[in-house]
């Protein structure tokens, strides 16, 4: 397991773009926190540094799987 801790939605995205470059094709990550934490904004960074073109937004609260195809990948996103 890795802990990160960033100070600012920019800092969060940057990450995530660096970690992206380090991920193998079927790379599974679970994003774990309170409200608010940045998990959202740690999924916009990696999804544009995977070509991701769909939008990324908060999904609502609830046990919900979501599908965004990028250009070489795909996401999926799970809330719970």
């Amino acid at each position: 397991m890795r802990e990160v801790i960033t100070k600012s939605p920019d800092e969060t995205k940057a990450f995530a773009a660096d970690l992206a470059k380090e991920l193998k094709p079927g790379a599974v990550l679970a994003l774990h926190g309170e409200l608010g934490s940045g998990k959202t904004c740690f999924v916009q960074g990696l999804a544009e540094a995977l070509g991701v073109k769909a939008i990324v937004n908060s999904p609502p609260t609830r046990s919900s799987m979501n599908t965004v195809a990028g250009y070489s990948s795909t996401m999926l996103t799970f809330t719970g």
